[in-house]
């Protein structure tokens, strides 16, 4: 996927033992037109891969280019045409060397980026006046937002180029701070974008000053306060089962990926049975059509061939959620705006933090961590949104709305934790959700423990805290997959393993057939956008926990149902077909899909308006789901 400065990306395919000119020449071939009305010839252009300027004559292999199924590969504009290259080399002792450097504009409309190649001895006022070339270009072309476009009208002294934040002098060179192995991502901006965000924050502090003190805020912090030890909790265990981003950028040019690509490509390759319960290629072509429905790429790997990945079936469930979680872990609050003795990292700062966003009130280490974010990811600080704060040390948990394949690549390929170290002096990690970049599955642990037929089974257990017990039934006839949710941690794992622990939460059941009733664009007259938001709602409950009910009869709650049939016999239970052949023949069968979750046991849980049918669990972070059930259905 070859990805040009106006946003563009177009597929090709290609043997990658072939040198890297002869992509360049497909590439220059299918654009050449649009490139020529900017000015730019073959000869000046350049593809970048993982921070690597690739050089013509060298096999795309020779980069890792073909490691994964697809490889994303960005055009820069060769611009040294500024000083003529003898003149420089009377300046330099040694020939300048060639640097990647990404200039960008971000506005909520989208903004402007460009890719250059520049010799190490062109200096920033020259870079400026680069970017403002190619930004008139792509205005005249109609690929910029009016927001960005205005920068033409802008005096270039006014105008200022930044690295991690910090503006750089106008007459440094660009070897004094480009690195030779790594994209430079550069932040272009006017002295009024500085003066906003220094207004932002400033106002942020003085709200939450007059904010704090207030009697209704308070009660929000004692709340916040009181449940600062469970959601630290649950957040340290899904650090556990989120992806580092340093390993996930080492896994790019593995050996394992490209073993992964074989091994997802012979998997899919087999027929499937059709028997969701011993087969295995049944499985991956049932999560594969899970995933297409997404419009997402799902590799298989085997662990028990050597094959070592990090594993994404943690995760599976949150398929369709739209926008996944990050968390950035942080030692302390060093630096940041507002990070006084009243808001450190204590568990009254944190409380506070946490209010702040429950309520809706600014606060100037959570504004100030937006702004760093955007910077560090290169995104508008409109679209990062801090959904959690917990212990940790001290851990952000956010979201970055419409994320596009170029952006997670560009995260991948231009050292987003470098340029978030830059940002947080007490920068610790970066953990992103399993399904964000790569999603992968191990072969190996589709027949582990929370795998179970309950075809022939219909027992009854008690579960719970002795005096707290409630009936547990299991679902005769379905399938489950379980999901890999335990830590490992004997504490944390106790809600649901070992089975009949008196730690063990209550079994229950959820289903989402009727969700699409209450989804914007979704025409519940339609099946098929039926089913899919049914597939869509199944997964959103972990953006941040399940979704209380829109209609909520027996209570303010997430509703769930201690009873499958009743799940399944009331039209709770979600109806989708699953395609298992790609072939002509439309070789379909449909399934029945809920989920099986753990519900927190306690005098205060459910609503006094609960039955023995319908549960309507107070609080989103007492129900867990823990596995997904299939039952074969006629159509």
């Amino acid at each position: 996927c070859i990805c040009d400065a106006d946003t563009t990306e177009d597929l090709f395919t290609i043997d990658p033992n072939q040198p890297v000119l002869n992509l360049k020449k497909l590439f220059w071939e299918r654009t050449k037109t649009k490139q020529a009305k900017n000015g730019i010839t073959l000869e000046k252009i350049n593809f970048i891969y993982n921070g690597t300027i690739l050089d013509d004559d060298i096999r795309l292999s020779d980069y890792k280019i073909g490691s994964k199924k697809i490889s994303y590969v960005f055009v820069a504009i060769k611009s040294a045409e500024l000083i003529p290259f003898f003149s420089r080399m009377l300046q330099s002792r040694s020939p300048p060397k060639e640097h990647a450097i990404d200039i960008v504009h971000k506005t909520p409309n989208g903004g402007h980026e460009c890719y250059v190649v520049v010799d190490s001895d062109m200096e920033v006022r020259e870079l400026t006046n680069t970017y403002l070339t190619m930004l008139s270009d792509h205005v005249k072309g109609g690929y910029v937002d009016a927001e960005t476009a205005s920068l033409l009208t802008v005096a270039s002294h006014l105008l200022s180029l930044s690295l991690n934040g910090k503006v750089l002098d106008v007459y440094a060179r660009v070897g004094d701070f480009a690195t030779d192995d790594k994209v430079t991502l550069l932040q272009i901006s006017t002295e009024g974008d500085v003066r906003k965000r220094f207004s932002a924050l400033r106002k942020a502090e003085m709200e939450f000053r007059t904010k704090r003190n207030e009697d209704q805020f308070q009660v929000v912090v004692a709340k916040s306060l009181k449940s600062l030890k469970e959601r630290s909790s649950i957040g340290a265990s899904r650090l556990g089962t989120f992806h580092s981003v340093d390993h996930l950028v080492a896994e790019q040019t593995s050996s394992d990926a490209q073993s992964a690509v074989t091994c997802t490509a012979d998997i899919l390759a087999q027929k499937p049975t059709g028997d969701v319960g011993s087969d295995v290629v049944t499985a991956s072509h049932i999560l594969r059509n899970l995933f297409s429905q997404n419009n997402e790429e799902i590799e298989f790997y085997d662990s028990r061939k050597g094959m070592k990945l990090m594993d994404s079936s943690t995760s599976v469930q949150d398929l369709f959620v739209k926008d996944k979680p990050m968390i950035l872990r942080l030692t302390n609050l060093e630096g940041m705006t507002g990070a006084t003795e009243e808001t450190k990292v204590n568990e009254l700062g944190l409380s506070e933090m946490q209010a702040a966003i429950e309520s809706g009130t600014a606060h100037p280490v959570i504004e100030d961590v937006k702004i760093r974010l955007a910077q560090g990811l290169n995104v508008p600080v409109e679209r990062v949104r801090i959904t959690e704060v917990f212990q940790g040390s001290v851990c952000f948990q956010y979201t970055v709305s419409d994320l596009s394949s170029r952006e997670r690549q560009t995260m991948l390929q231009q050292d987003t934790t470098g340029r978030l170290r830059s940002q947080f002096p007490g920068f610790q990690d970066l953990k992103v959700h399993p399904l964000l970049f790569r999603p992968a599955f191990d072969l190996a642990l589709f027949d582990v423990r929370g795998n179970k037929s309950f075809v022939n089974l219909n027992n009854r257990f008690r579960v719970g805290p002795p005096g707290m017990e409630k009936t547990y039934t299991q679902p005769k006839g379905w399938i489950r997959y379980g999901l890999k949710v335990l830590t490992g941690n004997a504490s944390q794992d106790a809600w649901l393993h070992p089975f009949g622990d008196d730690g063990n939460w209550w079994r229950a059941f959820h289903g989402t057939a009727r969700a699409g009733r209450y989804m914007s664009g979704v025409d519940a007259s339609i099946p098929r956008q039926m089913e899919n938001a049914a597939l869509t709602a199944m997964a959103d409950i972990h953006n941040g926990g399940f979704q209380e009910a829109h209609v909520a009869a027996y209570g303010p709650g997430v509703y769930c149902s201690p009873d499958p049939t009743y799940v399944e016999n009331n039209g709770y239970a979600a109806k989708v077909p699953l395609y298992l052949n790609d072939d002509d023949s439309g070789s379909v069968k449909h399934f029945k899909i809920m989920l099986q979750v753990g519900v927190r046991p306690g005098s205060d849980t459910l609503t006094p308006q609960s039955t023995d049918k319908i549960w309507a669990v107070r609080d989103s972070k007492w129900i867990r789901s823990y596995g997904i059930l299939f039952k074969e259905v006629t159509a």
